[in-house]
């Protein structure tokens, strides 16, 4: 079981590798077998299509900036630090967005309606870490924010719409 797990993680990356650079609009299964070192055939062991191969890459990419802002939280002294450290993540995670070609979110949304609902799942958990900081900032009489939960939504609305820039790659560009 345990060489089946890796070889998966071998394709995930691959397909990730094949997205940086074509994008999903023009990502095959036949180049990311290729990048695996796999016939095709193979790759439908791990992946039945080019859907499912896409929504696991973009499950693995959430886990991976989850595992990171946890990191980035764990390092941080008191709720200011954790706030910029849930920020910094995110805006680093724009920043690789806008740098890869594809399709704009609104596309994606039609095309891979799966995706939509998981990131709908980071955003609330960003949310909810948010407002966990924030009320963490209220006790110890750091931040005086008389409605956590709404500044909370302020917030992770403003860095979701940031992500949703860079993905349409407004973020980032120079603009003449």
């Amino acid at each position: 079981m345990q060489k089946k797990d890796e070889k998966r993680e071998q394709v995930l990356k691959a397909a990730r590798s094949v997205l940086e650079i074509y994008g999903i609009r023009k990502l095959t299964l036949d180049d990311v077998a290729k990048k695996a070192g796999l016939a095709i055939p193979s790759l439908y062991y791990y992946f039945k299509n080019k859907r499912e191969l896409v929504r696991a890459v973009v499950r693995m990419e959430i886990a991976e900036i989850s595992e990171k802002i946890d990191i980035e939280i764990g390092k941080a002294n008191g709720p200011e630090s954790k706030l910029k450290a849930i920020v910094t993540t995110l805006l680093q995670y724009a920043n690789r967005l806008a740098n890869l070609p594809g399709m704009n979110r609104m596309e994606h949304a039609v095309v891979y309606p799966d995706i939509a609902k998981d990131a709908e799942a980071a955003r609330k958990r960003i949310r909810d870490l948010i407002q966990e900081v924030i009320e963490e900032g209220n006790d110890s009489e750091i931040f005086d924010v008389t409605h956590p939960d709404q500044a909370a939504l302020m917030i992770s609305a403003g860095l979701a719409g940031m992500i949703e820039t860079a993905f349409d790659g407004e973020l980032f560009k120079e603009h003449k």
